[in-house]
């Protein structure tokens, strides 16, 4: 079923002025766009508007807070025509100029959003053919994230400009398929993007002094088929810590210090710590081929309640592993779980991270700053269960475990840690400066009446003669 009747007179009619394309209303919660949105920074460089276009049906504190946009296609278009529709949204700014109706791009040219590029502008939708009138869906899986790559600032023009989501429908050329032409065009309210650190300012602001120490903030467990754990140091320390040392190396990392805890004792160096083993219990999950081979970990420190990624998720292997910490990749902020076959069983896998920690610490490579809010700020070590799919291409994030959350402090700022070299605590002593006494200063030109006999140029040329 289709909108209208095409007749001989509107078919005559160019496509573009005889289509309508409009945003609709959710169909689960009703609601539209909003006219702000916070956005946030994750470490690949993805830029992510958070609760876009709205939250449905609850808000969720996570980065992929929102849902879908789905577009609407009316007016008297034949079942030919509509078979050759194809619509790409993105986001814009007021100020760009308008991509005309007719214009003609090529589709190798529409850079598309996925989990392996997910930089692009673009967004690609699912349509809905049967539909009267034609629906198109931009973000069908919720999980995945609004990125918005536009470059903020600090001037108040660049933060009260406004922005749009727009959605182009093109139609494909009979004679040539992979040639678009611009047909209709959707466009939502005008809207202004908040940076997320103001944000975290007033939550930080108004947390409380004093909190009950029963209480610890940590993010809910996923709801997975199978449990994960932190299996306990024989040192009998608490495994991790409410603060940590974080220390600039070579190169620009970052690693943090005596974590997760000094074991056996504390040491005078900045890899001061251990390593972590974790357990994946897969007891009561369903039944893997090979649960050695089909199940691999990676962990790396996080902001709390920022997580990079979501249950189901999935990433390409390759960005995985083009960020270990490793020799050739100093600058690495992820570290891989080894799996101990020794001790591992069926049901019950091992996985030990970081086993030489005195040699390549604890990577860190958040960016932060002297302001009480980054200071603050609360962070968390996460460790990912991911599920290998195609052929070792593809990881699937199938469950996660994370710490406690600490903050971290500069290694500049703490002055109550002695060095490694003198084992000793720096100590600046004070100089007293007293009033110096000036002397007089002698002229460099000799005077003649401090010469006894000058010498007369007459006489001496008179006798000379």
């Amino acid at each position: 079923m289709y909108p209208a009747l095409v007749t001989r007179e509107t078919e005559t009619a160019p496509l573009r002025n005889r289509v309508f394309c409009t945003f609709i209303d959710c169909a689960t919660c009703g609601q539209f766009f909003r006219d702000a949105y916070t956005r946030n920074y994750k470490p690949n460089g993805v830029k992510v508007l958070r609760c876009f276009p709205h939250c449905c049906p609850d808000h969720v504190p996570h980065s992929s807070c929102g849902t879908s946009v789905v577009m609407q296609v009316a007016g008297p278009y034949s079942p030919v025509e509509a078979q050759s529709f194809v619509a790409f949204g993105r986001f814009e700014t007021c100020a760009e100029p308008m991509m005309s109706l007719g214009h003609q791009v090529h589709l190798d040219d529409i850079d598309v959003s996925s989990s392996a590029n997910p930089l692009a502008a673009w967004f690609a939708s699912d349509s809905q053919s049967g539909h009267s009138p034609m629906l198109f869906t931009f973000k069908a899986k919720q999980h995945d994230p609004w990125h918005y790559g536009w470059t903020s600032g600090a001037s108040a023009a660049l933060r009260n400009t406004q922005h749009v989501f727009k959605g182009y429908l093109f139609s494909a050329k009979q004679d040539s398929p992979r040639v678009l032409q611009l047909v209709g065009i959707a466009q939502s309210p005008g809207f202004v993007i908040v940076p997320y650190k103001p944000v975290g300012h007033d939550e930080v602001e108004a947390m409380p002094i004093s909190v009950h120490d029963d209480f610890v903030d940590v993010a809910p467990p996923p709801q997975a088929a199978f449990n994960c754990h932190f299996v306990a140091c024989q040192c009998e320390k608490p495994m991790f810590g409410d603060s940590y040392i974080r220390c600039n190396r070579a190169n620009g990392r970052k690693q943090l210090r005596c974590f997760p805890h000094c074991c056996p004792d504390h040491i005078l160096h900045c890899s001061c710590g251990g390593p972590i083993m974790c357990g994946v219990d897969l007891t009561e999950a369903p039944p893997l081929a090979r649960p050695t081979k089909e199940l691999v970990m990676y962990a790396h420190g996080e902001r709390l309640h920022m997580p990079e990624l979501a249950l189901h998720d999935e990433v390409p292997h390759d960005m995985i592993l083009s960020r270990l910490h490793q020799p050739s990749n100093e600058r690495g902020d992820w570290v891989k779980g080894i799996l101990q076959p020794g001790i591992s069983t069926p049901t019950k896998l091992l996985f030990n991270f970081n086993q030489n920690s005195r040699q390549a610490g604890w990577p860190y490579n958040w960016k932060g700053s002297a302001t009480k809010v980054d200071r603050n700020r609360k962070h968390i070590f996460k460790a990912y269960v991911f599920q290998v799919l195609r052929g070792g291409h593809t990881l699937r994030v199938v469950n996660w475990i994370s710490s406690t959350p600490f903050t971290m402090s500069s290694f500049r700022r703490c002055n109550t840690t002695p060095t490694s070299r003198t084992n000793s605590y720096i100590e600046v002593k004070p100089t007293e400066i007293t009033d110096l006494v000036v002397p007089p200063l002698v002229p460099r030109k000799r005077s003649l009446d401090r010469i006894e006999s000058p010498p007369s140029v007459l006489n001496d040329s008179q006798s000379a003669g």
